[in-house]
């Protein structure tokens, strides 16, 4: 959000030399973000009726190469393998059908608390501010590059079918607020004509009404406790103590899990296992433990869809239920030795 920022904040300005640099990190950070990119140079042609000049690639092409050689020698690809896992994950049909970026539904409450008036104010005020950008013409281009890189960045979510997860969801809600902010500066210009010019100030009463308002929902909020998912948190834990330093962990959500446990994690869903996403795009849920030997895998109860190939293996007995684990809602299951490796 920062980088997209600052390269806004570059292209308003005009300074095309770091607007390149920053971009260049941009893209290094976010892909997707190739959208917004190309927005600015379409902006920019449809203004100069050329492109920048040939300088300002340079640094950002320079960035961008150093770190695909860099990615080649050390990971042994150019493009991290983060990109395609997603893309696979949405083939699979697990986060479900259709347009799946679009049921954001979840975020009302993640983000506003179900209060749909709290939501609904924001909004309007959103539109509002946004409406009122478009047709000031001072700085008006920014806006119009800002509304082409959101669409731009939905279609790509929404036709790979890449699954919903919050965060992808973050540069909405950037902008909402932006726009939000300007929406509520707008209503003391209309209430400024109003009032008589001693009470000048009065015709900002009904702004800091509203952000009063806002300001107590969202404090609200922010007050709730935050921090990892306790019931990852404590099984890491106890894998960190309940089994031997070298053993392979695998589970479908590994960020909280690995930290905790400190032992090897094989991620059953292929962000840092690439060949387990493509097995997973193509539905071959097994597939993974052929080329792939955790000693663990830790699975919900009841499964999750994503764990049918653990559950498989379970039924065929490789693996067993672990009975030293016992955490409601979660089974951990032991491999177990196979008839030719028994002495």
């Amino acid at each position: 959000m920062l980088l997209i920022g600052l390269c806004c904040y570059f292209y308003q300005t005009e300074n095309n030399f770091w607007l390149g640099i920053f971009s260049g990190l941009l893209i290094l950070t976010r892909v997707e973000s190739i959208f917004l990119i190309v927005a600015f140079l379409i902006g920019y042609f449809i203004k100069y009726r050329t492109f920048p000049a040939y300088r300002n690639f340079i640094v950002p092409l320079i960035l961008i190469a150093t770190n695909l050689i860099f990615n080649k020698l050390y990971y042994g690809s150019y493009l991290p393998a983060t990109g395609n896992a997603k893309i696979w994950q949405g083939r699979s049909g697990l986060w479900g059908d259709g347009w799946v970026f679009l049921n954001a539904g979840y975020l009302l409450a993640w983000a506003f608390g179900s209060n749909r008036f709290y939501f609904l104010t924001v909004f309007g005020f959103s539109v509002i501010g946004f409406l009122k950008t478009i047709t000031t013409f001072e700085h008006r281009e920014i806006h119009w590059i800002i509304l082409f890189f959101l669409f731009g960045y939905s279609l790509f979510f929404i036709f790979l079918n890449i699954p919903n997860y919050h965060w992808y969801y973050a540069p909405y809600f950037i902008f909402t607020l932006l726009y939000c902010t300007k929406g509520l500066f707008f209503i003391p210009e209309l209430f400024e004509g109003l009032v008589k010019s001693d009470l000048k100030w009065a015709a900002f009463l009904p702004s800091l009404l509203v952000m009063t308002a806002l300001i107590y929902w969202a404090g609200g909020l922010s007050s709730l406790p935050r921090g990892p998912l306790k019931a990852y948190r404590d099984i890491g834990v106890w894998l960190n103590q309940n089994t031997a330093s070298g053993d392979q962990i695998a589970v479908v959500e590994i960020g909280t899990i690995g930290w905790y446990s400190k032992r090897p994690i094989i991620d059953i869903l292929g962000l840092v296992n690439p060949l387990n996403a493509r097995f997973l795009g193509e539905r071959k849920f097994e597939e993974w433990l052929n080329h792939y030997s955790p000693d663990f895998i830790l699975i919900h109860d009841p499964p999750w869809p994503h764990e049918l190939g653990a559950v498989n293996a379970l039924a065929a007995g490789r693996f067993g239920v672990d009975p030293r684990f016992r955490f409601q809602n979660y089974r951990l299951l032991r491999k177990l030795p196979q008839p030719e490796q028994k002495s």
